[in-house]
C-alpha cells in the first residue's frame, strides 16, 4: 500500500522548532508498505522557523501570507495519489481535525478546523483513508 506520513511522525527534525515527534506506533505499522514522508512547512519555511498560524483562513507567519504556497506541497503529494495518509494533529499546515482558527484580533474563533494542506488533501483524494496520529 502507499502511504504518506508527516515527516516529524517518522523521526525527521523538521517541526518548527527544530525537532520531531517520533511514533514508533504508526512507523511499526506501516513497515511493509510504501512510506512517503511530507512536511509542507520545512519544505517552503525551512526549519528551524517561526510559527505559522491560521488567521482569518490564510497560514500566516508573522505577517506574510504562506497559503498558496503550502497548497502547492499539497497538490505534489495529491499526485502521489496515496491510499493511507497519516496527518500531524494540531499543525496549522496538516491537522485533519484539530487545528485553531483565529481571528485578525488573534482571538481563537474555532478549535477543531482542518489545516491548509490537509484540506487541499481531502478535497482531491476521495478514495484516500485520512488519519491523525492520535487516531491510530
Amino acid at each position: 500500500m502507499k502511504v504518506a506520513i508527516s515527516a516529524c511522525l517518522a523521526g525527521q527534525k523538521c517541526r518548527y522548532n527544530g525537532k520531531d515527534k517520533f511514533n514508533k506506533h504508526i512507523m511499526n505499522s506501516f513497515s511493509r508498505d510504501e512510506i512517503t514522508l511530507f512536511c509542507p512547512e520545512d519544505r517552503v519555511l525551512g526549519t528551524p522557523r517561526e510559527p505559522i498560524n491560521i488567521i482569518d483562513s490564510k497560514l500566516m507567519q508573522n505577517e506574510k501570507e504562506f497559503t498558496k504556497e503550502i497548497e502547492q506541497e499539497a497538490y505534489k503529494l495529491v499526485g502521489e495519489n496515496p491510499q493511507i495518509v497519516v496527518l500531524k494533529s494540531k499543525s496549522p499546515s496538516c491537522g485533519l481535525n484539530s487545528v485553531k482558527y483565529y481571528d485578525s484580533n488573534k482571538n481563537m474563533i474555532l478549535e477543531t478546523g482542518i489545516g491548509v494542506f490537509a484540506k487541499v488533501l481531502v478535497d482531491n483524494l476521495v478514495d484516500t483513508k485520512f488519519y491523525e496520529e492520535s487516531e491510530l
